[in-house]
Parts: C-alpha cells; structure tokens; sequence
C-alpha cells in the first residue's frame, strides 16, 4: 500500500494541479469576465491560455528541478564531507583506544612475567614463605 509519494509523483500531481487551477482561471476570464467575444474568440482565448498554462507549469518546475539538482549535490559534497571527517576522527579514536589497550595488556604482561620470576627466584634459593606472604606478593593463597 502506497503511504508516501515519491518525488516524481508529488511533481506530476502538483505540475497537474498547477495546470488545472491556470486553464481553469483562463476559461473563466475568457468566459464569464471577457464577454464581449465572440464563440471564436473565446475557443482561440481559451486555447491559448490552456498553452500558456503548459508553459508556465513547465517553466515553473524547471526551475524547481534545478534547485532540487543544485540542493541535492550540496547535500551530497556535505554527506561525503562528513563521512570523510568521521573515518578520520575514527581513525584517531582507534589508534588511542589501541595504544590504551596495548599499555594495559603490557602493564599486565609486564606484572605477570614479574611475579613469575620472583616465583622461580624463591624456588631456585629454597625460600619458603607464608600463605599470608604469598597473598601479599602474589594476590593468591595455595
């Protein structure tokens, strides 16, 4: 079911609306204000304002299309515009978050290779320490 009309639809039935209300207006001046015409001249009257009417309509959405042209181009160049800017400020706010990651993950490489060695340290002297010793240096009780 059609909810919306698109663009070119909305353009026919406004260039139809636009046409009717202009023919509609010449027949009535041809018609009921400028009576002293004979039926000739009111046939040719109203034939020439059914070509002006065409003329007006189309000059009138001639114009329309090329403001639509020029404001769709504009709202093209702007959407690259900032498309491009928003890649770039991406860009910037991964390689941050990237380097943040990559420090903590090195912080904690770093923590763990250190408790590591000093395990191996106390192990290869032969020092014994206390389960309240360890959880101090290590964090953990076994």
């Amino acid at each position: 079911m059609l909810t919306r009309l698109d663009s070119l639809t909305f353009d026919f039935v406004l260039a139809l609306i636009i046409t009717d209300c202009l023919v509609g207006f010449f027949i009535w001046h041809e018609v009921f204000y400028n009576v002293g015409d004979t039926r000739v001249q009111t046939a040719i009257g109203v034939g020439a304002g059914i070509a002006i009417s065409l003329a007006i309509t189309i000059v009138t959405f001639a114009h329309w299309e090329l403001f639509r042209m020029i404001s769709e181009r504009y709202k093209r160049i702007r959407y690259e515009q900032g498309l491009e800017e928003g890649k770039k400020l991406g860009l910037e706010e991964g390689k941050k978050l990237g380097r943040e990651e990559g420090k903590k993950e090195g912080r904690e490489q770093a923590r763990v290779t250190e408790r590591k060695r000093f395990r191996d340290f106390l192990e290869q002297s032969g020092i014994e320490i206390t389960e309240e010793e360890r959880e101090r240096l290590f964090g953990e009780v076994e």
